[in-house]
This record gives C-alpha cells, structure tokens and sequence, in this order.
C-alpha cells in the first residue's frame, strides 16, 4: 500500500480491532475514486470488508447482506476486484496459505453470485486458486454449483448408529482425537440424537456449505423424523491431508 494515502489509511484502520474505528472507515470505502485505485488496492479493501464483517462490524455486514446492490453502485472491474478480495480472504490467510478453517459466516453472500453473469470472472478466479486445495474442500465455488452429495449408511438398532458417512469416497466418520481442534469436526452430534434434517443444519454449519446444495443419500432410508447416534468415542470430521 503506498504509504500516505487515503486508501492505505482506511486499510489501517479497517484491520483495527475497535469497530468504532472501523465503522467510519467502512463509510469511507465508497467515497473513493475508484478509477485511481489499483486492482491491489481494491483487492486488499475488498479482504479487510470480509474480514471486519466477519467480526461482527455493522456497517460491513450490511454490505455482505446486501452485496450485489452495494456492488452495483461501482464500477464493473472495481466490483470484480473487491469480490475477488472477498472470496480469497474466506479461504487464504495473510501468508496466503489456505485456512485450516475457512472464514464462511458470510460465504452464502458471495456464493448467492455464482450464477450472476457478470460476477463470473470473480468465481472463475475462486475456483482456480483453490484447485489444489480441492481435496481438502468440500465443494469450491463454480459457475455451474453441483450438489454435495454425502452417502450415509446406518446400523438397524434402537437408536439407529451411523456407521458410515462419506463424501467423494472420504469417510467422515472417524475416531476421536483428544488433540483435534474442536473446529475441525461437526462436534455437536457426538453428544446427541439427531434427524437426517439437524445433520444437514450441522455440515452446513461447520464446513460453510450451502444448505440448499446439500443432498445425504441414506442406506437404508429413514423416516425424517427417525433420530440418529454416532457410535462411542467417534466424531464426523474432516480427515487431515
């Protein structure tokens, strides 16, 4: 950022920790000239919104719950390039490592422009920086989203156990480690019975997935309202590389 500017000011005081002083910076944002930005800058401006609305500032949240509109009122490149910023800090840290959690309170936002024409030079960039990371990734955002389809098969017993549940041939069912980050797992399942319906609230949730995109293929088919139990001493995570 060069040092003195208007627009390195406002980064500065976007990456406060204080929300009153990053609220007047997010107002500040759109007083800009755009055209005398560069493409780095407005990336950058574009991480710290995500970054401040993900900590719970007001005025960046507005934005992310009205995202298409606030990015309408900008240029077109300019738009690209925030959205950019956006998306890369829901999944890259500031080494530019990907996150061994991603940043997804406000990822349904970004994605609800996946299909939008003009957004798509946005998600083509998305989708190519986490191609290596695909593995590790439970869906990555796509011009064309295809569901996420976990396979579930469950022991006949009173209650019913989930014996396995697999995602693109990934078993998620695993023994618990002490030492695993609680972050890592859909932790609250392991302590009580739960539907076919609160299993997908709880992927949804703890992997950022888009509830609508979540499909669970049940062997043997369940009545929704049959509650369910992992067995002892087991979590549904996400296996490490």
């Amino acid at each position: 950022m060069p040092k003195g500017s208007k627009t390195s000011k406002i980064i500065t005081d976007l990456k406060s920790y204080t929300w009153g002083v990053q609220a007047p910076a997010i107002k500040a944002i759109f007083d800009l000239d755009w055209s005398a930005l560069t493409p780095d800058e407005i990336f950058v401006l574009g991480r710290n919104i995500y970054q401040c609305a993900d900590g719970g500032e007001n005025h960046a949240k507005a934005i992310l719950g009205g995202l298409r509109r606030e990015l309408a009122k900008l240029p077109e490149e300019a738009a690209l390039h925030l959205l950019n910023g956006m998306f890369f800090e829901v999944y890259f840290d500031a080494q530019g490592e990907l996150r061994s959690r991603q940043k997804g309170r406000y990822l349904g936002e970004l994605l609800e422009l996946q299909q939008v024409k003009k957004f798509a030079p946005s998600i083509s960039f998305i989708n190519r920086a986490l191609q290596p990371y695909q593995d590790q990734l439970p869906f990555l955002p796509s011009l064309k989203p295809e569901p996420v389809r976990f396979k579930l098969v469950v022991k006949k017993s009173v209650p019913p156990l989930v014996r396995s549940l697999k995602l693109y041939g990934r078993e998620l069912l695993l023994k618990v480690d002490e030492t695993e980050d609680l972050s890592d797992r859909v932790w609250k399942l392991s302590f009580l019975a739960f539907t076919l319906a609160q299993l997908k609230h709880n992927l949804a949730e703890a992997w950022s997935i888009p509830l609508t995109r979540i499909e669970i293929e049940c062997s043997p088919k369940l009545d929704v309202k049959t509650e369910l139990r992992l067995p002892k001493d087991h979590s549904i995570r996400w296996p490490r590389p």
